[in-house]
């Protein structure tokens, strides 16, 4: 999973310095917008000319409603998490040069800020390629606290040190690199096999509502309280992130929570945990 993030990675990163540094006026982003039209054309091509193989799974009840996906208590654990981990990693991409640039004082010209995004996205790509076997060796649950909580510290830290820790936002994306996409790997393990796709597809649009929320009323926050305090609610988010992942898995290992093997059948949760 965090090697398939890591190519999308390759397009993430590279997007945002290319595109950052050429697109300069509003022809340059007409010329941008036909181009990503014509690439995702060429990828809707490519779905239809390699489809993906069926995977063989052991028959069982047909398909689940939204609301029994979301009576599990999994469910609003997930979304609280990756709600918050959507604001406070898209808040780099969608307003770290308008921060360097304006709150910062030392890049007039947003060029500093649109480097800093670059090597945020950057070292979420090579992060995925590198630190992704340690989920392998250290465990699904071990890696997500050391990671989130490490993150968590690099990210406010960053923040708090103004212009002088726009690098330690930069190089955070190392931490955050394996955050999403072990969490996505980690959803289906709390639903049945036949409701575990529906699952996942319904806490990360839940979850995207956090992000988009977030973003319509972020102008007007910078409009009231300034960029500076606003900027400091994005830290606040990872942090509440890694808060809940540690009070959730402490549910889980505690037996709050319930696992489900493949066929839907209940695991007893704080042997899974040790195995995890």
């Amino acid at each position: 999973m965090n090697f398939l993030f890591f190519i999308q990675g390759i397009g993430t990163s590279g997007s945002q310095s290319i595109i950052g540094n050429w697109a300069t006026d509003i022809s340059s982003w007409h010329t941008v917008a036909w181009g990503l039209l014509a690439i995702g054309a060429v990828a809707m091509v490519l779905f239809v000319l390699f489809p993906m193989p069926e995977v063989q799974e052991h028959k069982t009840e047909g398909k689940v409603s939204p609301k029994e996906i979301m009576s599990c208590p999994a469910f609003l654990s997930f979304v609280l998490i990756i709600g918050l981990y959507f604001i406070a990693e898209h808040g780099i991409m969608n307003w770290l040069v308008s921060y360097a640039t304006k709150c910062t004082g030392s890049d007039p010209m947003g060029t500093g800020g649109k480097l800093y995004r670059c090597f945020f996205f950057g070292c979420v790509m090579v992060g995925r390629l590198v630190l992704s076997s340690l989920v392998d060796k250290l465990g699904i649950y071990r890696c997500l606290r050391l990671f989130a909580t490490s993150a968590a510290v690099l990210y406010t830290a960053g923040v708090l040190l103004g212009a002088p820790g726009l690098w330690l936002l930069a190089v955070s994306g190392l931490l955050f690199s394996i955050l999403y996409p072990t969490l996505v790997m980690l959803i289906p393990r709390y639903w049945p096999s036949h409701a575990a796709s529906s699952a996942s597809g319904l806490v990360l649009s839940v979850a995207s509502l956090a992000d988009i929320l977030f973003n319509a009323v972020f102008g007007s926050l910078v409009d009231a309280i300034g960029y500076r305090t606003s900027f400091l609610i994005m830290p606040a988010c990872m942090v509440g992130c890694t808060a809940l992942l540690w009070l959730f898995f402490a549910k889980l290992k505690a037996g709050t929570v319930r696992l489900t093997d493949r066929y839907g059948h209940a695991n007893q949760c704080p042997q899974v945990f040790k195995r995890a």
